[in-house]
């Protein structure tokens, strides 16, 4: 579900001010962007995102872990997406319909998803009459989503885009914009503003969800040491928590009100520690973060050695529950 960088993310000149990114220009759809839709603006040259300090003047440190413009784009994990990326099929429908039920869905609404990925968490959306729009930094995600599309005979709008660039659809069309597990990647004053600018006239739901685990569980416990020896390397990993608070409170500020948290689905699975090593070994980089690859091979070397010391036996399956949450707040829009 990669959201920013690539072709349409640069460095840019000096613009002062405070760590977020800011926009390059005026937001597409406003100026110099052609209609496609009643609720898409296609842009007619590509976008851009700005850096408050100049990439020259920045520590190898601080170009890791604070003021990198990219993530990864997740190209390497379509297969895994395509399956649902953990949450089961049974259980995608009932997410559907929480979600429907916590923002009161409405025949004909704009939905607009940010990192789609490969659909699989999607196609239950693009049954409700709706009309949804999708958004994902990956051509592959996107190629993969449009193919099961095809497969069920459902149409919808994807674009890849980069989400930390102004979203392609038109100011005060959006009904509900959401995402699972994908938000944390894209800068949450830019989050915020691009809220406001899409909100329809009755205002904009902003809709999170992801996959919770018991902190004792083996995923919760091998993915923090993970992160801790990636901190000691010089990297710091996106918090998808910290994130969503950010972005929650300062919507708050700005008379939001939040929905009480709804748990959509519930199942219990086995995981080993070797899973989680596998998992991470496979992918290119680490915690959402492009890293060296011998930086990445020292991380995973280290936790295999603290986790075969902590749980003994690396292959030994934990039964361990899983359920999918919804974190959802309203913004009015003013006047």
């Amino acid at each position: 579900m990669g959201l920013v960088g690539g072709t349409s993310a640069v460095w840019p000149r000096r613009a002062g001010g405070t760590n977020a990114w800011r926009r390059a220009g005026p937001c597409p759809g406003e100026v110099g962007w052609s209609g496609g839709g009643p609720n898409l603006v296609i842009p007619r040259s590509g976008w851009h995102v700005y850096s408050t300090t100049p990439v020259h003047a920045l520590s190898p440190r601080d170009k890791a872990t604070r003021y990198r413009p990219t993530t990864m784009p997740y190209h390497d994990q379509v297969p895994r997406f395509k399956q649902g990326a953990g949450v089961p099929a049974d259980a995608r429908e009932a997410i559907a319909d929480a979600l429907a039920d916590v923002v009161a869905l409405e025949r004909g609404q704009a939905w607009l998803e940010i990192g789609v990925g490969a659909g699989a968490l999607s196609l239950a959306l693009v049954r409700r009459p709706i009309r949804y729009i999708g958004l994902d930094r990956s051509t592959e995600m996107i190629a993969a989503f449009r193919e099961a599309l095809g497969e069920q005979g459902l149409r919808a709008a994807l674009i890849v885009a980069d989400g930390n660039a102004c979203w392609p659809v038109a100011r005060g069309s959006i009904a509900v914009v959401f995402s699972f597990r994908a938000l944390h990647h894209l800068d949450s004053s830019h989050v915020v503003d691009e809220l406001r600018r899409i909100a329809s006239p009755r205002g904009v739901w902003l809709a999170l969800g992801g996959v919770r685990r018991p902190e004792e569980s083996v995923t919760v416990v091998m993915r923090k040491r993970m992160r801790e020896l990636l901190t000691d390397a010089g990297y710091a990993g996106k918090s998808a928590e910290a994130h969503a608070e950010s972005v929650f409170s300062t919507i708050e500020r700005l008379g939001g009100c939040r929905a009480p948290a709804r748990v959509a689905a519930r199942w219990t699975r086995s995981h080993r520690p070797a899973d989680s090593l596998a998992a991470w070994d496979s992918k290119a980089g680490l915690a959402g973060l492009e890293v060296p690859p011998h930086v990445k091979a020292g991380v995973l070397e280290k936790l295999g050695v603290w986790a075969e010391e902590f749980y003994g036996d690396l292959g030994k399956p934990v039964p361990q529950e899983e359920y999918f949450e919804i974190a959802a707040i309203h913004l009015a829009t003013n006047g």
